[in-house]
């Protein structure tokens, strides 16, 4: 996984590409260490670039609405496309965060 944070407004927004698996634990407490430094009230995760997430790598995406909670922080997934928009649908993200196009 790759991932890129910039501040659009009063917007995080969080751009992932590549693979979201297990390996990439580490690097993800480096986008959870950006949220929980962040004062912004909203968080969005860009998914446009994601080609693949597997079970830890929801997990992740469960992490990180965990910190957006703590943080009275909008939570926001955008972009979801092929399988990652499939195994978000099945996890039933969109009952937990907001999934927009």
């Amino acid at each position: 996984m790759d991932y890129n944070n910039r501040e659009e407004g009063e917007i995080l927004v969080i751009q992932l590409s590549g693979r979201l698996t297990f390996t990439d634990s580490q690097a993800f407490d480096n986008v959870l260490n950006a949220m929980e430094n962040s004062n912004l009230g909203k968080c969005v995760f860009d998914f446009r670039d994601l080609e693949f997430i597997d079970s830890s790598g929801l997990s992740m995406l469960l992490l990180a609405r965990d910190v957006a909670g703590t943080r009275n922080m909008d939570l926001i997934f955008r972009a979801a496309r092929g399988e990652v928009k499939d195994r978000l649908d099945f996890a039933r993200f969109n009952t937990i965060v907001a999934i927009e196009e």
